[in-house]
């Protein structure tokens, strides 16, 4: 079973504005959207688990994930006050049976899905 997780915990600081960047809209989508997409059309990946603010929880279930069809999400969990700490409680959250793990980072959504099978791939012969 492969997973996917995507880190999407971050607040923006930086980015300004009164949403974080995975909410951005880029031609009628949000950010976010546009990554899980790719993961979606990913044929190596079986699952992905979202990493995110937990008040934004709701929003991701309701405004992406099921308003863009997006099946291969299995869960939404809180991320932690670190980038670091979001992946481990990404990782924690997997069942044992996962043989592998890919990490991604959610707003950055230009990554093709044949980029994602061969890397995991990759990982499978390694």
């Amino acid at each position: 079973m492969v997973y996917a997780i995507i880190v999407s915990a971050g607040k923006s600081e930086r980015f300004g504005g009164d949403i974080p960047k995975q909410f951005a809209e880029v031609c009628g989508k949000p950010v976010l959207a546009w990554t899980l997409d790719r993961f979606e059309h990913a044929q190596t990946i079986d699952k992905v688990v979202i990493v995110a603010l937990a008040e934004f929880a709701p929003m991701i279930s309701h405004d992406i994930v099921d308003k863009f069809g997006i099946t291969k999400v299995e869960k939404i969990i809180e991320g932690g006050d670190s980038r670091a700490e979001s992946v481990l409680r990404g990782i924690e959250s997997l069942p044992s049976y996962t043989e592998i793990v890919a990490i991604h980072d959610g707003v950055r959504p230009m990554v093709r899905p044949q980029d994602i099978d061969t890397v995991v791939n990759s990982a499978r012969h390694w």
